[in-house]
């Protein structure tokens, strides 16, 4: 099988790729050059991201000032190039967390903490229907819809979001039910 010759695809490449900020909320931000091709109609806007330049599941990508979540792996070049599923971030939310703070030392020299809120910005995620639950051993059975939130991966949102953890959005209150962990760069909480 014939393989691309680098120097061509990178002339194919300067033709057609675009400026787009990597993850446009966090301090490691960074330019990347790419473009973006159409993916399978779905309900929530997805599209298809090649680019030269490394990038990995979990980061963002900013499309037309939109932010768009990373879903799928990239470990593999695909023909010299990398290529993901982006989909939209349909889900912002407010992370403030309570956390021991130094505000000082004392006249041994030993630290002061005191426990304030600390902000830690906003967390973009891709929120997506599931299932239904009908829980059986309850006095009246109800239908309770789960939702699938996918989120970046790092050790602020490890922390913030866990079991049993309350989320509002849009004027709902859900509840985190269960945490997967096994898509390298994504955390995937189960709300109800």
């Amino acid at each position: 099988m014939n393989r691309f010759n680098d120097f061509i695809l990178d002339l194919n490449f300067q033709s057609i790729e675009s400026n787009y900020i990597l993850n446009p909320n966090l301090p490691n931000k960074r330019t990347i050059k790419g473009f973006v091709t159409n993916h399978e109609l779905n309900p929530i806007s997805s599209f298809h991201f090649h680019s030269l330049a490394p990038f990995k599941r979990g980061e963002h990508v900013e499309i037309d000032g939109n932010d768009y979540l990373v879903m799928t792996d990239v470990i593999t070049n695909r023909v010299q190039k990398r290529k993901a599923i982006v989909t939209y971030c349909n889900f912002t939310h407010d992370k403030i967390m309570i956390d021991k703070v130094l505000v000082g030392y004392d006249d041994l020299g030993r630290p002061i903490y005191e426990d304030k809120e600390v902000d830690y910005g906003i967390e973009y995620g891709v929120l997506k229907y599931k299932d239904v639950s009908i829980p059986t051993n309850e006095t009246i059975n109800l239908i309770r819809t789960v939702y699938d939130l996918s989120i970046t991966d790092n050790e602020v949102n490890r922390r913030y979001f866990t079991y049993d953890k309350v989320l509002t959005f849009e004027g709902r209150t859900y509840r985190i039910t269960d945490l997967v962990f096994t898509n390298k760069g994504l955390i995937v909480a189960r709300l109800q």
